[in-house]
């Protein structure tokens, strides 16, 4: 049955890419319209391209993965056009656009019509293994004109994971560190009371959507039964520390074993959207970021806080998903596999005052310098 399935989908491809060229050479495009599709809907690249876009006279497309969205509020004063992408008019307005930018493929499986600048911005850049890197087919790549890469390291890393040439691979930060270099004032006043404010940041070891997998040791993680919450929750207490665990999009999660926590608090999208906050914002007013494996590493090194990259499976996952290189030549951090360890490391920052939280702003935005790239002036 699965292999019937997999050849259906196939045919389907390969019938609809036909229509997909005529649909793309005969819908006009507006070279002052850009389209955006990401997962999770709404998420900080899609708002630090709707501040870019605000008051230019130009206008966004947001084609979004869930029918049953509901338009955020920080979209007030941008020209946009919201509709679910596989809709009739998700895919009018896709045409529409002569621009393009999505992070996990947006008709992808066919390719982009040469009358448009597609590109994919992925979602940071990768420790684990990506595309086929990770033993995708060229098959499950999905089809752009060029993506990105933060450095020329990163460019060759991009170009291999992608089967890209190096000249498809702009050197360019992504759009949402704009969103992690802005002023986080009001955001921990949506928060419960505390000194200082950690993000713990896990990656998926069971996913439960799009790449259903498991990578490392599923039960060594902190939503897995891997981490001695009780512990954990009672430091935070006593050192006045909130610690935010926010789940990767794709984990497989059991909140029953947060019920019980005073001091340690598991907020997903859901969850921060309700408190109007986003996790890049969530993250420019934290003190210190705990992570394993994520992209978000990197990312959060531009606010020169304390990262603890706490990977107590290293050894496991390295054997299973694996990295995109060595990972001590990757990091600049100490990794640490042992929970105590990780304890007094925390207890170590906890002695020491906390650094200014005010990040330093580039004269022109990460979004603005890639728009500029891609010729969407």
């Amino acid at each position: 049955m699965a292999g019937m399935k997999e050849r259906l989908r196939r045919l389907f491809y390969a019938l609809g890419q036909p229509i997909w060229w005529f649909l793309g050479w005969t819908i006009p495009k507006d070279a002052h319209r850009i389209a955006i599709n990401t997962f999770p809907d709404f998420d900080d690249s899609t708002r630090a391209l709707a501040a870019a876009m605000r008051g230019s006279g130009r206008k966004l497309v947001i084609l979004t993965t869930r029918k049953d969205f509901a338009v955020p509020s920080w979209l007030s004063g941008v020209e946009v056009a919201i509709a679910y992408r596989y809709s009739l008019r998700g895919v009018w307005l896709y045409h529409r656009a002569r621009y393009v930018l999505f992070t996990h493929g947006c008709f992808s499986a066919w390719e982009p019509s040469r009358r448009q600048v597609v590109v994919n911005i992925w979602h940071g850049m990768p420790l684990k293994r990506i595309g086929l890197l990770d033993g995708k087919t060229a098959k499950d790549i999905p089809r752009f004109h060029y993506t990105i890469a933060s450095d020329e390291r990163f460019q060759d890393i991009i170009g291999a994971a992608f089967g890209v040439e190096k000249d498809r691979v702009l050197i360019a930060d992504h759009p949402r560190l704009d969103v992690l270099c802005s002023d986080a004032h009001g955001v921990r006043s949506q928060l419960p009371p505390h000194e200082r404010l950690v993000v713990w940041l896990p990656t998926y070891r069971a996913s439960v959507v799009g790449d259903v997998r498991v990578d490392g040791d599923a039960a060594s993680d902190v939503f897995g039964g891997g981490a001695d919450l009780a512990r954990i929750d009672e430091f935070c207490r006593r050192h006045q520390v909130l610690c935010v665990v926010k789940p990767h999009p794709m984990a497989k999660i059991d909140r029953r074993r947060f019920a019980d926590c005073k001091s340690i608090l598991l907020i997903d999208d859901a969850g921060l959207a309700a408190r109007g906050l986003s996790l890049y914002q969530l993250l420019a007013a934290s003190d210190l970021l705990i992570t394993d494996v994520s992209s978000v590493y990197f990312d959060y090194k531009a606010l020169g806080r304390k990262i603890l990259l706490y990977c107590p499976d290293l050894q496991a996952y390295a054997a299973t998903r694996g990295f995109v290189a060595p990972i001590d030549t990757l990091v600049s951090d100490e990794i640490i596999e042992r929970e105590s360890d990780l304890l007094e490391r925390l207890g170590s920052w906890c002695g020491r005052p906390t650094g200014n939280l005010e990040a330093t702003r580039p004269a022109v935005s990460a979004t603005d310098r890639l728009l500029s790239q891609i010729g969407f002036h």
